[in-house]
């Protein structure tokens, strides 16, 4: 499976920087799947789960007080309001 660069940062710190197959997040217009090759993309985010499949096929759960998400060609970035790693 195609992989792609991630990065969610908060004005805290970074809480993920690496490879994924695939990212799920909320929008403002419903929830989006993000996979490798995604068409660009500038969006709000709305306060919840944020879920990261890493290139090993590893689910790493966060949870977001709201952001903006920006999916380019080479690096997806969420940049968070606030965020934690879910347990």
């Amino acid at each position: 499976m195609n992989s792609f660069s991630v990065a969610i940062v908060s004005a805290e710190e970074e809480m993920f920087s690496g490879l994924a197959q695939k990212l799920f997040v909320s929008g403002v217009n419903g929830e989006m799947e993000v996979l490798a090759g995604h068409a660009s993309l500038l969006t709000s985010l709305l306060p919840g789960p944020v879920w990261v499949i890493d290139e090993l096929g590893q689910e790493i759960a966060f949870v977001i007080l709201g952001g903006m998400l920006e999916v380019q060609p080479k690096v997806t970035i969420i940049l968070a309001d606030a965020a934690m790693r879910a347990s």
